[in-house]
């Protein structure tokens, strides 16, 4: 058996699109505008409208263009979505364009906001006193991180959808366990909350070909 001791948790996280606009804007919009150039350069140039408050007394921003002087894109971040309408009346192939524009967007808008909350998590695992060792991101987009982990060697994996699994590669299962639940709760103390699938558990598997496939992928051979 390969890794009998180690402990296992995985779960998720919400992505929070509203985090983008708190102090990177700009850095959004302009993600937005090369996009739309890119993507749609059909469909005429892209214009900035406004940035604005959404709602009184919030703290999260809205963006809002208009592609070809046809189209009104605004990005609600405290909803989380992107609103796409015509000027005036929509032929067919216009509203063809509007669902285009927006799937393409949100989906935009998520990669980002997963690439933001990777950065979050890592930036709150080193507040909390725990050394990153190595950090990269796999060909899916995860970023997948060696941490020391109160004295233990653990790996986080944190996907571009919120999936996060933090994993002990030694030391005993009640051991691993424990320091689990307590990064955890450094994490939540943070404002990061990890929804667990399911009570942590050890990280066993009896069949040699599952055995190996998941030793590759939490040992580094591939992810």
């Amino acid at each position: 058996m390969i890794c009998n001791g180690a402990a296992v948790a995985r779960g998720v996280i919400a992505i929070e699109l509203a985090e983008l606009l708190k102090d990177q804007d700009e850095a959004v919009r302009n993600g937005l505008i090369m996009f739309l150039k890119k993507t749609f350069p059909h469909l005429g140039e892209t214009a900035v409208k406004s940035l604005y408050w959404c709602g009184t007394g919030t703290k999260v921003k809205g963006i809002t263009l208009q592609l070809g002087g046809k189209y009104n894109i605004t990005f609600n971040a405290r909803k989380g979505k992107v609103l796409v309408n015509t000027q005036g009346f929509a032929l067919a192939r216009e509203a063809d364009n509007v669902k285009a524009i927006e799937s393409g967007l949100t989906a935009l808008l998520t990669g980002l906001g997963g690439v933001a909350l990777q950065n979050r998590i890592l930036s709150a695992i080193k507040a909390a006193g725990h050394p990153v060792i190595s950090e990269q991101r796999a060909g899916n987009g995860a970023l997948v991180a060696s941490i020391d982990l109160s004295g233990l060697a653990a790996r986080v994996v944190v996907t571009l959808g919120g999936e996060v699994s933090v994993i002990t590669t030694e030391g005993t299962f009640e051991d691993g366990k424990g320091k689990i639940e307590g990064l955890l709760a450094q994490l939540g103390a943070q404002g990061l909350t990890i929804t667990l699938e399911r009570p942590i558990e050890s990280h066993r598997h009896d069949d040699p070909q599952t055995a190996a496939r998941h030793h590759a992928y939490w040992h580094g051979r591939q992810v």
